[in-house]
């Protein structure tokens, strides 16, 4: 199946505005990952893991409490619960917390990529849809902007000694006319 067919639902995204979604999806992965290692998902991976899982199904404890505004499609608004966040290691101190939510009758999904030591948030992908591994629409934005159209990250702070992601009102903006606004807490557990 192709990312094209990932993103493109019948009759719910016009093929122009998928192949898109594909080109913005790509540049980004190049960008990100042209300073880090493959985790396969989300900021700096290939794309090869741009799936969702079932929230809950990760083994850390707690809760995450996020909220989605200002969302296009405005399916992607809501209050989204989960548990805390994965943490993997992506290279050197570069490491990439990986939340799934559910919110709005949906599942979501918030990759931010970090450094382990300064707290230095390179990329966060927002992903969100009705079916597991089919987004249906896909927000990002990047620490250093290169490309038109790209948004710049501000309002999201990691504290990685604490382990939580904080979100102060963060746009976040993909294809077309895609945006979100992040606001709120993610937790994780410290690899």
């Amino acid at each position: 199946m192709s990312r094209s067919h990932c993103l493109h639902r019948a009759g719910t995204v016009p093929a122009g505005v998928a192949r898109r979604v594909v080109s913005v999806l790509a540049v980004a992965g190049a960008l990100l990952a042209a300073g880090c290692g493959d985790s396969g998902a989300g900021a700096g991976g290939s794309g090869a893991g741009i799936g969702q899982t079932v929230p809950g199904t990760g083994t850390n404890a707690g809760a995450l409490a996020v909220t989605v505004s200002g969302a296009f499609p405005v399916s992607g608004n809501g209050e989204l619960t989960g548990r805390p966040a994965s943490v993997t290691t992506v290279g050197g101190t570069r490491r990439q917390v990986t939340a799934d939510a559910a919110g709005g009758g949906l599942l979501h999904r918030i990759v931010v990529e970090y450094d382990a030591v300064s707290g230095t948030v390179f990329g966060v992908t927002h992903g969100w849809g009705t079916v597991t591994g089919v987004f249906d629409a896909v927000t990002q934005c990047f620490a250093t902007v290169t490309v038109a159209g790209q948004q710049a990250c501000a309002g999201v702070v990691v504290d990685p000694t604490r382990g939580t992601v904080t979100f102060g009102a963060t746009l976040m903006r993909g294809a077309g006319s895609f945006a979100s606004i992040l606001s709120g807490r993610i937790p994780f557990t410290l690899p």
